[in-house]
């Protein structure tokens, strides 16, 4: 997966994102600075990967972010999907959460990408 596809097609929306590697795995998180329409972040992540893939979709209705044994954010809807890449042997593991601070109460939008390549499915 491209993160430069997302980058690219949200870019006057991201406030910030990191890459991060480690082996054989990637993670991708991006911070925007509005809410962002899942349906149209799972169309830009849909369109990077080849057409032969498998796609489990689940809807996140609410939950909580606890950090450090403290709460700071609630989830308020979000996604996650689990894409199997049949052609690159690569496992995506998607969340995007609308998601409220506690403390000040802004409402945003945060995407996390996990990826895990040559995983053991294959």
């Amino acid at each position: 997966m491209n993160f430069d596809v997302i980058l690219e097609t949200f870019k006057d929306k991201i406030n910030w994102y990191k890459i991060k590697e480690r082996g054989n795995n990637k993670v991708f998180s991006v911070n925007f600075k509005e809410e962002v329409l899942f349906e149209d972040l799972i169309k830009v992540i849909k369109s990077n990967v080849n057409n032969d893939y498998e796609l489990i979709l689940s809807r996140i209705c609410s939950g909580e972010i606890i950090d450090s044994n403290v709460k700071s954010f609630e989830i308020l809807d979000g996604i996650f999907l689990e894409l199997y890449d049949f052609k690159s042997e690569e496992v995506y593991f998607i969340r995007v959460y609308k998601i409220k601070d506690i403390n000040t109460g802004k409402v945003f939008t945060n995407l996390y990408i996990d990826i895990v390549k040559n995983s053991a499915w294959w």
